[in-house]
């Protein structure tokens, strides 16, 4: 599979799986927190972090097998065993 050979991809998984909890987390206690800490806000904590997730969206994108596969092929493939190692 080539999604479990990205390390990179699956890491980015794992931390959009933390950005769920982290949303979850928000919901839940942050009323309570910014009624405790009245300079916490969590609708500025909740706005950075789906900045960040608009972040990883894009990375997961770009980090798929399907979008690299092609720089891949260019690379390795063209450049490097067909320019380089002579006939």
């Amino acid at each position: 599979d080539d999604a479990t050979a990205n390390v990179a991809l699956n890491d980015l998984k794992v931390i959009e799986n933390h950005y769920t909890l982290w949303q979850e987390w928000v919901g839940t206690y942050g009323e309570a927190i910014q009624r405790s800490c009245p300079a916490w806000d969590a609708a500025n904590v909740s706005s950075n972090v789906q900045t960040m997730h608009a972040g990883l969206q894009t990375s997961l994108g770009i980090l798929e097998p399907e979008h690299l596969y092609p720089y891949y092929s260019y690379t390795v493939e063209d450049l490097l065993c067909r320019s380089s190692i002579p006939k």
